[in-house]
């Protein structure tokens, strides 16, 4: 984009807010010292809050003239704490996606946004006449004012219904009203606790609050014991003390054997009932139950249950919290997830009043896809006339195309709103942007004009939703002064009532009568004879909810490698049986229905057991092929398969081939020694830094747990492009930080112990690719950074092949021409865009290092640089694996960890003296 483009899209985007559809503008307030004014190309940043259904996450957004180029996390935010995911990096391409949604549709013809208005007029008008209701179906949330804004519009229009619905089909709420009388899900605090049994729950990886709980768990002084029972290969499991590669069918009969050997000394009536109703759960004997039940008793335990397995395995995780806390008060200081009330409930009265007619029209609200994945609800809706369905929504997708009004709605970055934190936290989620698109709106601001156009009374004095939110918090923000300070921080609370506790209203004890009913309705579904599949959110697109983003797509899987599609998990024995090999296309067959996908074989799978993903779509997101709620019956997360080989093959787009560590000559081995290793001789010519700075990078991996934060955040902040799967297949992919993930025990396919590595650029002081280079474009800085000049790379890739690391990138194609120009406003200007035939790899944030060098020599007399910056991926990382510094200087964290740790370089034996420092208490023990 030339500079004339570039400031003629910017001062039309700058000029959408004085539309006349639009809110007032109101002013934002940067999250560092406020300024009056804004000074061309330097930065300046705001805070705000990324929410994914009730989860939500503060976040500081970083601009250049006015547009956002990257998202960090808040560190006064008590759930991110300043670190992000890739999920929330990567918002920033939804921000400037030009596939979103552009303009309203009336049927098939596209129309301005202000005439949508009097259509939902109309459309409401005549059901009120009617005495018919209205629906309002919206995603799950965590905002107190669009609960509150909800409430109220059911309240003046009795005939307006909210129903909230969830992607997850979590039983746990349920249960817990159950046994407990209360309605929600519990967070899980893991401080103070000693030991951990976790079922089938994901929560270092794939789980909604992970980053959180990745933040809360590694940062124990002394982390519990972890033992981990599942049937896929997660994360969780790869960090667990203990591990059990358990059948999903098997989960029941598992925790009722744990339970069994707890409860069967006692001689309590009750409990002697309770017994009775347990035993026919335990199909099997399990020979390590029994030394769980004993931990479980010896120390401060908790037990934890995946959201959305049987409520049979809730109880039973239930009532062994209850038993083995000795005072029997495990509710007394446990926190509620916000709004985690039984969302299946909201479900069932949506399909009942849908099959009886009772609703005359329906808005759906960013609700779409959670809709287009419940066969029941799409099968209800088609009933409805067309014109009756109005559907706010980011995107267009096949379910607002069966609507008769389709809006766009504002992005996350360009609205209103608010979110609560599990620990009470309130943060404000402000525009750092004024709406690309101009026939959107936020949905708030919308059913607000249309409301106070039908009934003029209602919200009196109130024009906006901002003023709502204005209104709504008044009693914690008391005047503008106080406002500003809450947009500068990010978050405040509510002194009064810090965190909601569970206290004088909820039951001390199980209800063992509603326990004991629960238990009786036990019906074992396995077949032990038959696969059983289990059905797993894809890394690529996350329950579905960020399908169109290819920045998502093209991010390996933490355990899989696998980018761009999804696959069906086999461990090696089981494909060994039915003669299936990588890439084999299979057919899974359950009752009349069947499911085509490539195969992916991978250690850690349970015996007789097939891993699917929840939602396939194909590669261009048009339409879903496979369907979960399609084939899941009696609230299972499992269902019994079988599996037939067909003669069709896929090539899987997977970044990483080689499942375990080789030394050349011997095969496989349990060792990580091949790697990290002390230098014997000097092979490259000696390159000694002289000057005062010495960047380093310490990488604990025994905190890596592949999540692929540090990737993003290196991708966003360095300009690096999307090759495509093609290219991918192809060996192309551009991302200058690889996450290699080996399995240290193949010796056991059931239970493998995944390791992560992170490899950057090694930085090495004697580099093999400076003495190579014809035209010196790679060079070596005074302060030990090994520098590429891309104006001189004439692309001989003389340095690539030189490179033991194999860290370094070259451009095939010039990736980013023809990219759309909204998309080139989301590019970092502190860094070039690399073109083709140039060789391009990690720079240790060179541009963070220099810009805190110029503010230190006008600021700081004392020009210490005592970590006043971080770099991308060490920003991101939420288990802080990553620490950069100058290690000339004794006062930084990185010089003062490696004086106490061990430390060990990739591939030293090979004397290029690279200034990343591995750090590792597996390491150390074999070193010892």
């Amino acid at each position: 984009m030339n500079r004339r483009n570039f400031i003629t899209l910017i001062s039309t985007t700058l000029g959408l807010g004085a539309a006349s559809c639009k809110p007032p503008d109101e002013r934002i307030v940067p999250v560092v010292e406020p300024s009056s004014e804004v000074y061309p190309g330097v930065p300046n940043y705001y805070t705000s809050v990324f929410t994914m259904q009730n989860v939500a996450y503060g976040t500081v957004i970083k601009t250049y003239d006015g547009r956002p180029v990257k998202i960090d996390g808040n560190e006064l935010h008590p759930a991110s704490r300043g670190k992000s995911s890739a999920i929330m990096q990567y918002q920033i391409y939804s921000l400037y996606d030009s596939k979103r949604l552009r303009k309203p549709h009336l049927g098939n013809e596209a129309v301005k946004l202000e005439d949508t208005i009097q259509t939902i007029i109309n459309n409401l008008k005549s059901a009120f006449e009617k005495n018919k209701k209205v629906g309002i179906i919206i995603e799950q949330h965590c905002s107190p004012a669009l609960n509150e804004f909800l409430i109220k519009l059911s309240n003046d229009f009795p005939l307006v219904i909210n129903y909230v619905l969830s992607t997850k089909q979590s039983q746990e709420a349920g249960v817990n009203k159950l046994l407990c009388g209360i309605d929600g899900e519990f967070a899980k605090d893991f401080r103070n606790k000693e030991y951990i049994f976790s079922l089938g729950w994901d929560f270092l990886g794939e789980d909604k609050y992970s980053l959180y709980n990745v933040h809360q768990y590694f940062s124990l002084n002394k982390k519990p014991k972890l033992f981990v029972a599942e049937s896929n290969m997660t994360v969780t499991g790869a960090k667990a003390n203990e591990r059990l590669a358990l059948r999903p069918d098997e989960y029941e009969s598992f925790l009722a054997d744990i339970l069994l050997h707890i409860l069967i000394k006692n001689s309590d009536k009750e409990i002697s009932e309770l017994i009775e109703l347990i035993k026919p759960i335990r199909k099997n004997n399990f020979a390590i139950t029994e030394t769980i039940a004993k931990n479980l008793l010896a120390y401060k335990s908790l037990i934890l249950i995946e959201a959305d397995q049987s409520p049979i395995a809730h109880c039973l995780g239930a009532i062994l919290n209850y038993f083995i806390n000795s005072d029997k008060t495990f509710l007394k200081d446990i926190k509620l997830l916000p709004f985690s009330a039984n969302h299946n409930s909201s479900r069932m009265r949506l399909i009942d009043d849908l099959t009886n007619h009772s609703l005359e029209s329906l808005i759906i609200i960013n609700a779409d896809n959670i809709i287009a994945n419940d066969k029941q609800l799409i099968e209800l809706l088609k009933k409805y006339d067309t014109d009756k369905k109005i559907s706010f929504s980011l995107y267009e997708t096949d379910f607002s195309k069966t609507c008769g009004l389709s809006i766009p709605t504002s992005h996350w970055l360009e609205s209103w709103g608010d979110a609560i934190s599990i620990h009470g936290g309130y943060s404000i989620q402000q525009p750092i942007i004024a709406p690309i698109n101009q026939e959107s709106e936020q949905f708030q601001d919308v059913l607000l004009k249309v409301f106070q156009i039908i009934t003029p009374g209602f919200l009196k004095g109130i024009n906006s939703y901002y003023d709502f939110i204005r209104r709504y918090y008044a009693p914690l923000i008391r005047n503008e002064e106080e406002w500003e300070q809450v947009l500068k921080d990010g978050v405040f609370y509510d002194t009064d009532n810090l965190v909601r506790r569970i206290g004088e209203d909820a039951n001390k004890n199980i209800n063992m009568v509603n326990a004991k009913k629960v238990l009786s309705e036990y019906k074992y579904y396995g077949a032990n004879n038959r696969f059983q599949a289990i059905f797993v959110n894809s890394n690529e697109i996350n329950e579905d909810i960020f399908f169109p983003n290819p920045l998502l797509k093209e991010l390996p899987g933490s355990m899989t490698k696998l980018t761009w599609h999804s696959a069906a998990l086999l461990n090696p024995a089981e494909a060994g049986k039915l003669g299936i090999e990588n890439g084999d296309n299979i057919k899974i067959e359950t009752g009349n229905k069947e499911i085509k996908l490539p195969v992916l074989i991978i250690d850690g799978i349970a015996p007789q057991t097939i891993i699917l993903p929840a939602i396939q779509r194909n590669i261009l997101a048009k339409s879903v092929q496979i369907n979960s709620s399609d084939y899941r019956t009696n609230n299972l997360p499992y269902i019994s398969v079988e599996i037939k080989k067909t003669n069709n093959k896929t090539k899987l787009a997977l970044v990483q081939k080689q499942n375990y560590l080789f030394e050349s000559g011997t095969g496989r081995f349990n060792s990580l020694k091949y790697y990290f290793r002390t230098a014997q001789k000097p092979i490259f010519n000696n390159n000694e830094n002289t000057k005062d700075n010495k960047w380093v990078m310490a990488i604990d991996i025994d905190k890596c747990n592949g999540c692929g934060s540090c990737v993003a955040a290196c991708q966003i902040e360095n300009n690096i492009p999307v090759v495509g799967k093609e290219e991918v297949l192809n060996g192309r992919i551009m991302h200058w930080l690889r996450l290699d993930r080996y399995f240290l025990n193949p010796q056991d396919i059931n239970n493998p112990k995944p390791v992560w590595i992170p490899v950057p650029c090694q930085q090495c002081d004697n580099a093999p690719c400076e003495s190579v280079c014809p035209v010196s474009a790679s060079t070596h800085s005074p302060d030990g950074l090994n520098e590429t000049t891309y104006s001189r790379c004439i692309g001989s890739r003389y340095c690539m092949v030189n490179c033991p690391y194999k860290v370094r990138r070259f451009n095939f194609y010039d990736y980013h021409k023809g990219t759309e120009k909204s998309l080139e406003l989301m590019n970092n200007p502190e860094l070039l865009r690399r073109m083709r035939g140039v060789v391009e790899k990690c720079s240790f944030c060179i541009h963070r290092i220099r810009q805190e060098k110029l503010k230190i020599k006008d600021f700081n007399s004392n020009g210490e640089m005592i970590d006043s910056f971080k770099t991308a991926c060490q920003a991101a990382c939420p288990s802080n694996v990553i620490i950069f510094g100058d290690l000339n200087n004794h006062k930084t964290q990185v010089s003062k960890l490696l004086s106490e740790r061990n430390s060990f370089h990739l591939l030293g034996n090979l004397n290029t003296k690279p200034s990343i420092y591995y750090l590792s208490e597996l390491l150390e023990s074999e070193y010892a």
